[in-house]
């Protein structure tokens, strides 16, 4: 071999060329990937929502007035009425009860508004005891409005009335346009009134 540089040189040339070969296979850094990117995993919560619901909740258009849920009662005489029957003129819709010392401070004003404006305004007054009950206390107070009675608690759950008195303004329409939670004295009415039929 001393003797034949060339041969030397060959065998060195080979082992290069095969060296490389085997470094290009496996020692390379394997070359970048250039299709789609795989998905990174996301809790199924993150998945896209409708554009819709993304809004904040103030961006929602939401009617300025709720829709007064109608029910059934009973009129002095036991004929079964709904709030909706009285569509079409501005409504005072009041629940009380006879044992309620705050309700029979309030009683006065709402009789000298039916005695008033009873022409303008539909002024149902919903009892929510018995029949007999209600009936006594207006004739022992000789009050003029006519009473309804709600002893099914129908219009109770319908307005979730848990104290009374409470009262609730609804415009011609069927549209709540404001409520008041306890006794109410005369400005106080004649404000609710205003305001009911200026809406």
């Amino acid at each position: 071999m001393k003797n034949n540089p060339r041969l030397l040189l060959s065998l060195l040339a080979l082992v290069l060329v095969f060296g490389g070969a085997w470094a290009a296979l496996y020692l390379a850094p394997s070359e970048p990937n250039f299709g789609p990117e795989p998905e990174a995993s996301a809790p199924e919560a993150s998945s896209p929502q409708d554009p819709s619901e993304s809004q904040p909740a103030e961006s929602e258009p939401v009617e300025p007035e709720p829709f007064a849920p109608d029910f059934v009662m009973t009129d002095a005489e036991g004929n079964a009425v709904r709030l909706s029957d009285f569509r079409g003129k501005p409504v005072l819709l009041n629940f009380w009860a006879s044992w309620c010392g705050p309700c029979q401070i309030e009683m006065p004003y709402f009789d000298a508004v039916y005695t008033e404006q009873g022409d303008t305004v539909t002024l149902l007054m919903v009892n929510l005891e018995d029949a007999k009950t209600a009936q006594k206390f207006m004739e022992e107070n000789e009050y003029s409005f006519p009473y309804y009675i709600d002893d099914k608690m129908e219009g109770a759950v319908a307005y979730s009335v848990v104290s009374i008195p409470r009262t609730y303004a609804i415009d011609a329409e069927g549209y709540l346009v404001e409520s008041y939670i306890g006794t109410m004295n005369d400005k106080q009415l004649g404000r609710m009134i205003d305001n009911l039929l200026a809406s």
